[in-house]
């Protein structure tokens, strides 16, 4: 029988040596843990580009929650709300009727183009804001990711008309009929109304991280809540990052929409509220703001990279420098307490209203500061 030999290893007779059987099993060994070192270094290089692209899109949907984003708590405590369905055309509601149930905001329809005058059944363009890094660290934010924060833009929609069935001997009067909130973007040159079921059917050329940025957009979109509801008043809540003490702070913006009796003008109103210590809202900086009429915005962010985890923003790394621009209303004790007010009754909203057409035909000016338009 001829020997099997190993280098420096007498296979037959030396294999059953206690330390040659211990320098096998260490070799085999060695040997398995640098292919599992191998089999782990292939696995990582195909999950972690999958991985990456996964967090960058996370990141993408959470971008919008500076702009609106109010948390299922915030909701329930200031009993946030957005209009409710649209005003029938044919049956006016009572003058004092008032609705403070919270509501969800109606949707403009997806395909709706926005462009200088408003779009067919409706009267204003109440707001469009084009969001834009422009303060703090915008050196540290990749290109791709100020494209995608500029993509999607807040739109505002409302549509004023006069009392159909007002009494022919009475002073006219003009209603809120609706008021609706959506997300435009660029489709083929123009302006237009967009959502994820419906934007390949519109055109819009939008890849995985564009549709996921604008899911996570109209997510947020769809916290927006409204708080109270009159014939010629609406008013809502969302949750927003605003630049406060140079530092990054989530805030509720309010905004008031209502029709001034004196000429049928429609005022839009906001007003940043945060909650203190004993969890009471209190109005930032005591400002209330007139906004002009048809506001086109320029939506500046303020960029925070310390907010920023593994190159990726958190949802405090984008905040707004400011409310829109507009009038500074002259706000009195008791306009604050009513700013302020969760509005549980329909004499809350009432006395809101009141006091804000007040406040505005105070100004002189009911459709605001025409130098930021």
């Amino acid at each position: 029988m001829v020997e099997r030999r190993l280098p420096l290893l007498n296979w037959t007779s030396d294999f059953d040596k206690p330390h040659v059987k211990w320098g096998f099993f260490f070799i085999a060994r060695r040997e398995a843990k640098a292919r599992m070192v191998v089999a782990r270094g292939k696995i990582l290089l195909v999950v972690l580009p999958i991985l990456l692209l996964v967090l960058a899109a996370g990141g993408a949907r959470r971008l919008w929650e500076k702009l609106t984003q109010p948390a299922a708590d915030q909701r329930r405590d200031t009993r946030a709300v957005l209009p409710p369905d649209d005003l029938p055309r044919r049956a006016a509601p009572e003058p004092l009727a008032a609705d403070v149930q919270p509501r969800d905001m109606p949707r403009i329809e997806p395909g709706t183009v926005i462009g200088s005058t408003p779009p067919e059944g409706w009267s204003h363009v109440v707001l469009h804001g084009v969001p834009r890094v422009a303060a703090g660290d915008v050196d540290k934010v990749p290109r791709s990711l100020a494209r995608l924060v500029a993509m999607f833009h807040l739109t505002i929609l409302a549509d004023v008309e006069a009392d159909v069935e007002a009494d022919a001997t009475a002073e006219p009067r003009n209603l809120l009929r609706r008021v609706a909130i959506g997300l435009a973007t660029d489709v083929g040159g123009r302006e237009m109304i967009v959502s994820t079921s419906a934007s390949k059917a519109l055109g819009a050329e939008l890849g995985f991280v564009e549709r996921s940025s604008l899911a996570g957009n109209e997510a947020s979109l769809a916290q927006a809540v409204q708080v109270a509801r009159t014939p010629t008043m609406l008013l809502f809540d969302a949750t927003a990052i605003q630049r406060i003490d140079d530092q990054n702070r989530r805030v509720l913006h309010r905004h008031a929409l209502l029709v001034l009796p004196t000429d049928g003008r429609l005022a839009t109103l906001v007003w940043a509220l945060e909650p203190d210590e004993a969890d009471k809202y209190h109005l930032v900086d005591g400002k209330i703001r007139l906004l002009p009429e048809n506001l086109e915005e320029d939506r500046k962010l303020y960029v925070d990279a310390g907010r920023f985890v593994l190159g990726l923003p958190a949802q405090e790394a984008f905040a707004l420098v400011d409310l829109p621009p507009g009038r500074a209303l002259v706000v009195t004790p008791e306009l604050r307490a009513a700013a302020i007010s969760p509005l549980q009754t329909p004499q809350d909203a009432r006395r809101l209203e009141r006091l804000l057409g007040e406040a505005v035909c105070a100004t002189g000016d009911p459709g605001g500061d025409k130098r930021h338009q």
